[in-house]
């Protein structure tokens, strides 16, 4: 564990309760087994394979505001739906969970891991596994020695820039007004305006895309790592399944305004006015910059220039309008990821792009470059530029040697040429193949990391 690192107590995470079940700890059907065959000590946890059972942590204290690592020993002969659920004391919860599943071992036990963020306005977090599948005739679910601690910003960086470098590489070329108005916002960053002791505040509102796009991550690194002086930033959300502007924007006078927010977020469609409407609701009553990314292709889209210009019947051009008119940051997101696209010979089919459930994140090659903050661009020497990234890149990493990331579905694999196996479709790189790790004796830098999202 590294020297700056904090453990977090987890009571009864290495089951070594006589064959007890751990206080707070729910099991489904499941029983702690006293065996030879635990990972670590004498005992571990296991569950029938049955859709709806579960292994469920107490929940946790963590440390508000800062990366987070957590890692156990699997066994499994199925993939499986899992959560990190966040708590917090808000009367309407502003961060959302992260779904990683688990990956199917082959029955071995395997070291697993999820670096994560746990939201500054959350104290608590607790993991499930949740098994979706219908009975599998012996199949069982087992667990061991559950461990928690904070991680570096440093490592979790790291772990970001790890999952990038098995993307199909693309260059962002800056558009001419990019950051134009993001003005006041960079001067926060830059200690040149902004409350001494307040933390930059970022909302984000809208639709379910806006959800997908994650904890705030990645556009928190950026800041911090082109703004090394900037004040702590705090990400807050509230999303609703298929949430437009025209709905959003009641939210926005209701709830985010009374915040005073530094920037607002919008990451989904409706009309333009819509978009109007919740844009007039920011500027009459917020000093905010705001941020609106035009939107993904769906499934089965065909990437022409007709479609970069239009989303679901609303010339994007009338967008830009809107925006223009009130001082909304606009972010050419759809054209950058068809760019994405093109240059990677990769076509939106057979998934939505904006989907970051495990089982829809199939392929890392089409992974898209459809980050709501990506074109946003920080030049050091232009004040008003912002940093280019892409948010919808969820952190995890490998510790000790090279992991892929499977464009977001956790599998028990690692990059190992001298193992090959026949590529994935649409695959690029080398061969991924099984990597099994040793029975017993596994330091956490030889632990498979998984996706935390």
């Amino acid at each position: 564990m590294p020297a700056d690192a904090k453990a977090v107590p987890l009571p009864g995470a290495d089951f070594e309760t006589g064959g007890k079940t751990p206080s707070g700890w729910g099991l489904g059907s499941g029983q702690v087994l006293v065996a030879d065959a635990a990972p670590q000590g004498r005992a571990y946890a296991r569950i029938p394979v049955r859709q709806g059972l579960l292994v469920i942590t107490p929940r946790i204290p963590g440390v508000p505001g800062s990366p987070h690592f957590l890692w156990f020993w699997l066994r499994s002969s199925t993939d499986c739906w899992a959560a990190i659920e966040f708590g917090s004391d808000e009367t309407m919860r502003t961060a959302g969970d992260h779904y990683p599943g688990t990956p199917s071992t082959g029955n071995q036990w395997r070291r697993v891991g999820y670096y994560f963020w746990l939201p500054s306005q959350c104290q608590t977090l607790r993991f499930h596994v949740r098994c979706q599948h219908e009975a599998l005739e012996g199949g069982f679910i087992a667990v061991d020695d559950f461990q928690l601690r904070t991680a570096s910003e440093a490592e979790m960086s790291a772990a970001y820039e790890a999952e990038r470098a098995n993307l199909p590489p693309y260059e962002v070329a800056p558009w001419p007004d990019d950051g134009r108005n993001l003005a006041l916002s960079v001067a926060k960053w830059e200690g040149r305006a902004g409350l001494p002791g307040k933390p930059f505040l970022i909302w984000a509102v809208g639709s379910s895309w806006t959800n997908f796009q994650g904890d705030g991550y990645p556009l928190i690194r950026t800041i911090r790592e082109r703004f090394p002086s900037a004040p702590p930033i705090a990400y807050k959300k509230h999303a609703g399944s298929g949430t437009p502007w025209d709905f959003a924007h009641g939210w926005i006078r209701q709830f985010v305004n009374a915040e005073q927010p530094d920037l607002i977020f919008t990451y989904t469609n409706g009309s333009l006015a819509g978009l109007n409407a919740l844009l007039t609701a920011i500027r009459r009553s917020t000093t905010a910059d705001v941020i609106v990314p035009s939107l993904h292709f769906f499934q089965g889209s065909k990437v022409t220039s007709e479609s970069m210009e239009v989303f679901e019947g609303v010339p994007i051009e009338k967008v830009r309008e809107v925006c223009r008119k009130h001082g909304a940051e606009f972010v050419e997101n759809r054209r950058e990821l068809a760019g994405y696209l093109q240059q990677a010979g990769l076509e939106p089919e057979g998934f939505d792009l904006s989907r970051v459930l495990p089982r829809e994140r199939r392929r890392e090659s089409n992974r898209p470059a459809n980050g709501t903050f990506h074109g946003l661009k920080v030049a050091d020497d232009q004040r008003h530029r912002a940093a280019s990234d892409d948010a919808s890149v969820i952190p995890c990493a490998a510790r000790g040697f090279d992991a892929r990331f499977c464009f977001g579905e956790a599998r028990a694999e690692a990059v190992n040429p001298r193992l090959p196996s026949p590529p994935l479709p649409g695959r690029v790189g080398p061969p991924v193949g099984p990597f099994p790790l040793p029975d017993r004796d596994v330091s956490e830098d030889s632990a498979k990391i998984f996706p935390s999202f």
